[in-house]
C-alpha cells in the first residue's frame, strides 16, 4: 500500500515537473518568437524607410544631372518652375507649423473636421 502511494506520489510529481517544464519552454518559445517578429517588423520598417529616403534623393540627383544637358528655353522655364515650387513649398510649409501657435489646440481640430 505504501509502495503504492509513493508511486502515485512519484508520478504525480513527475507529470507535474514535464508539465512546468513544457510551460516554460513554451513561454521562452512565445517569447523568442515575439522577440523575432519585433526585430523583422523593425527591419522592414526602417529598411523601406532608408529605401525611400534614397530614391527620393536619387530623384533629385537625376533631375540635377539632366537639367544642364537640356535646351536654355527649357532649362529657364523649368528652372522658373522648380523656383517657385521651392518657394510654394517652404511658405506653405511655415504657415502650417505656424498655425497651430497662433490658434492654440483648437487648430488641429478644424483640421481634423476639414480633412
Amino acid at each position: 500500500m505504501i509502495n503504492f502511494l509513493l508511486f502515485t506520489l512519484c508520478v504525480l510529481v513527475l507529470v507535474w515537473g514535464f508539465s512546468l517544464l513544457f510551460t516554460l519552454c513554451m513561454l521562452v518559445l512565445v517569447w523568442w518568437f515575439s522577440l523575432l517578429f519585433t526585430l523583422c517588423v523593425l527591419v522592414l520598417v526602417w529598411g523601406f524607410s532608408l529605401l525611400s529616403c534614397l530614391v527620393i534623393s536619387a530623384v533629385g540627383l537625376v533631375a540635377v544631372a539632366i537639367i544642364p544637358v537640356m535646351h536654355k528655353v527649357i532649362y529657364n522655364h523649368l528652372l522658373q518652375f522648380l523656383v517657385a515650387l521651392a518657394i510654394g513649398s517652404l511658405t506653405g510649409d511655415a504657415v502650417l507649423h505656424l498655425l497651430p501657435h497662433v490658434s492654440g489646440t483648437s487648430f488641429y481640430l478644424l483640421l481634423l473636421v476639414y480633412l
